[in-house]
């Protein structure tokens, strides 16, 4: 296997910001990657397929679906950043696998720069909040920051789903709306959050302040993560609605007012 765990502390180069491109932190292992899937997934040498833990790129055409815009450019983009170098450092993410057996993780560059915030800057990716807070958070967030403010790739299609006028399709959407109501169920792992139009955002209690949420009441929020379409048969009356967004965590959701 081509890895090898060790402790460094990095000190990034004398002509670099490392605030700006969220230098590693820690100990990190040395990986050597083999084959870029997309924008935020590749395959590892020793075999393992890791995908990054705090971004979601656009998808490439697949299983008969059209690219999405900027699709081909941030698998192109990681293409690019990472044909300088085969090997890389990698941070496994707090939840170290997901539903599909990847493995999630930070990875960076030989001089210590964060790949995820390089795509982020970019505007080739979203930030993700995963179920634990990682060192980079605040760094990621203002590197997104400045691609949206600037207009950049997928910051420049207003890819912002306003739920109360607009349709509503399954997969990963940035969503507004307004919250009408918080429910905690006693037998719940989930807070619930209605919005004004048919999707309910599923957010885990345990990475979540009730209180905050509360106070969320009868504001406009904006909102990330992947949307499905409930299969369970109550959630078809009008008392439910049909559609559920998963928040593992609260800074998902960003109060607009």
């Amino acid at each position: 296997m081509s890895c090898t765990l060790v402790p460094f502390s990095w000190a990034a180069p004398a002509n670099v910001d490392p605030h700006s491109h969220c230098f590693i932190k820690g100990r990190s292992e040395t990986v050597i990657w083999d084959y870029i899937v997309d924008g935020d997934t590749l395959w590892l040498k020793d075999g393992r397929k890791v995908r990054l833990a705090s971004i979601n790129t656009p998808e490439t055409e697949h299983d008969g679906l059209e690219a999405e815009p900027f699709g081909d450019e941030a698998t192109n983009a990681l293409r690019n950043l990472l044909k300088s170098s085969s090997r890389l450092q990698m941070q496994r993410a707090e939840r170290e696998e997901d539903q599909h057996g990847r493995v999630l993780a930070h990875l960076f560059m030989p001089d210590g720069r964060s790949v995820e915030a390089m795509l982020l800057e970019k505007g080739l990716a979203f930030q993700l909040f995963p179920d634990d807070r990682n060192a980079y958070n605040d760094c990621f967030s203002e590197r997104e920051k400045d691609a949206r403010k600037a207009g950049r790739g997928v910051w420049s299609t207003k890819p912002v789903v306003e739920i109360s006028k607009q349709p509503v399709t399954p997969g990963f959407h940035l969503v507004s709306g307004v919250v009408m109501s918080v429910r905690a169920p006693r037998n719940s792992d989930y807070y619930w959050v209605d919005l004004d139009g048919p999707l309910v955002l599923r957010v885990m209690k345990s990475g979540a302040d009730e209180r905050w949420l509360r106070n969320a009441i009868g504001r406009k929020i904006e909102a990330r993560g992947w949307i499905m379409k409930s299969n369970d048969p109550k959630r078809q009356s009008k008392k439910y609605k049909p559609w559920i967004m998963g928040i593992y965590h609260s800074l998902a959701i960003k109060r607009m007012n």
